[in-house]
Order: structure tokens, then sequence, then C-alpha cells
């Protein structure tokens, strides 16, 4: 059934050598309309210079065609960077500072992602010292975050954007005149542990599961016993969505199996916490180890 929704046009940032981050940045606008859209009658629309650009010339050149297409229209912005800057512009290091800049200057969000994976053997040394002076000059100017593979990429976007998008855009359950509320979360996560034997010896694994009827969108835990300093595994960044019936199986750190005895560590505590309607539930459970 038709149904009415505000469009949040999300630009996608970055020089050439990022090709599989974009494609992640591209797919968490459409798997978070997926899963939001109807109910907070907000959709994403990710802008891209090779989707949403026409091959049209301008007397300023390239960056300014972009600009006039793509620049002015975005409600906020994504930039990516690896080990290239970019091409220069008139009056910036790179057509992506331009586009960074412009949106920063009119005020909109603009989120910035630093790539810390092996550099290509081809490296650029003189485009590789660009990137790190400005991701310095972004450090001092506020919050940027760093990733080590796209599939870390993709999974950090989608949480950041769903903030975004409720604090600066006021997308939420609210805005759709949901009735569901906080304190009745349709998900339920449950914590186990579980050992497994393969090809290099025995592993401790984490599992969680969604036993509750609705999805677990960004879930973070951190697993801990009294026993250590600090947890023995913190997942700082959030997993994609947790379906209901679905569970994850996650390898703790390096520590031996024998370790998890009654007579060792007789209990462990694990911290969940998920997003759901827009808003962040957490739950706490004591893990009985044998």
């Amino acid at each position: 059934m038709p149904f009415d929704a505000r469009v949040i046009r999300v630009m996608v940032a970055s020089p050439g050598d990022v090709v599989a981050e974009r494609a992640f940045m591209r797919e968490q606008c459409y798997r978070w309309n997926a899963a939001h859209a109807e109910r907070e009658r907000t959709v994403l629309l990710p802008l891209m210079w090779e989707y949403d650009s026409a091959p049209l010339l301008h007397t300023n050149g390239a960056q300014a065609a972009i600009n006039d297409q793509m620049t002015g229209r975005a409600d906020l912005l994504v930039g990516i960077f690896w080990s290239r800057m970019g091409t220069p512009t008139a009056a910036h290091d790179s057509g992506t500072v331009e586009e960074i800049t412009a949106l920063h200057e009119a005020g909109r969000p603009v989120l910035l992602y630093f790539s810390t994976r092996p550099l290509p053997s081809d490296v650029d040394v003189d485009q590789l010292t660009k990137v790190r002076a400005f991701q310095s000059q972004m450090e001092k100017a506020g919050l940027v975050r760093t990733f080590d593979s796209p599939e870390e990429f993709g999974a950090l976007t989608y949480d950041h954007l769903t903030r975004v998008l409720h604090d600066r855009f006021g997308a939420g359950p609210e805005r759709a005149g949901n009735p569901t509320t906080a304190s009745e979360p349709a998900a339920r996560l449950v914590a186990g542990m579980e050992v497994r034997a393969d090809t290099k010896g025995e592993r401790v694994l984490l599992v969680i599961e969604n036993t509750g009827t609705g999805a677990a969108e960004a879930v973070r835990f951190t697993f801990k016993h009294g026993f250590f300093a600090s947890p023995l595994v913190t997942h700082r960044e959030p997993m994609h969505g947790l379906e209901a019936g679905r569970k994850v199986a996650i390898p703790l750190a390096s520590l031996p199996v024998s370790l998890f005895t009654r007579e060792r560590i007789p209990q462990l505590e694990v911290t969940m916490s998920w997003v759901e309607h827009g808003h962040r539930f957490t739950s706490m459970q004591t893990i009985t180890t044998s």
C-alpha cells in the first residue's frame, strides 16, 4: 500500500580507491529503508556520481558539474578515504574535500571515515600524505571514525545513519504516529557459550540468539568477568541486524578453553544492547560456565 514519506538525500563522497565501501554505503541506505521507511515515513536516497550524475560539460570543470547536479541537493554526506585524496580542484585539495566543505558550511551533517586496511603495493606516497594530513585536520575539528574492512564500514554506517536521522532529522516512531513504546521491545536477546572444535583446535564462542518476535538492529555487546581488569571481548562496533529466530556465534579473544571452568571462572556477565523502533535497549545476563 502506498505511503507518504520525506526523502533524505545521502551523498557518498570519496576518491576512486574505495569502490567496495561505496557499494556497501549504497546497500546500507536500501537496507535502512527496508527496515524503517514505512514506519518512520523517511526514505534514504543515496547520491553517487556513478549513478546520479549526467556527463554534462561545465565551464568550470567536472567538479562544478557534480556540485550542480548533486552537492547542492544533498541533505547529509558520508565521506570515505583510504590511500588517495583525489584530483585537486580550483579551490580544494580534491573534489571530495570540496564536497565535504560545501555540506559542512551549509550546516548539514557530515560523517567521515578513514580506512586502516593494508595499503596497496603501488600506493602514491604524495596522495597518502595528503590523506593523513586531512585526517589529522578533521580529527581536530570533530569526530572521525576508522575501519579496517568494507564489512566493518557497512556495520558502522548503518548505526551512525540511524543516530543522525533521529538526532538531526527527527526520524523515529513518533513521526509516523507509531504507538510502539520504548518500554516494550519485540526482540529478546539471549546469550550462551559454546566450545567448538575445528582444524585449529577448540575455540570458545559467545552465542547470541534473538528469541523474540522482532528484529534487533545495531547489536552491541560486552562480555566480561570480575577476574579480568577489562572485558574479555568487547564488540565495539555494531553487528548487522539480528532477525527473530536467528543467532550468531562470536569467537572470544585468544583465551584457552581450560580457563572457562567452574573452578576458574564460574560465571560470566554479558551486556547486550540493540536498536528497535529508533530506541536503544539494554539487557544484562549471567552465563554459568561448565
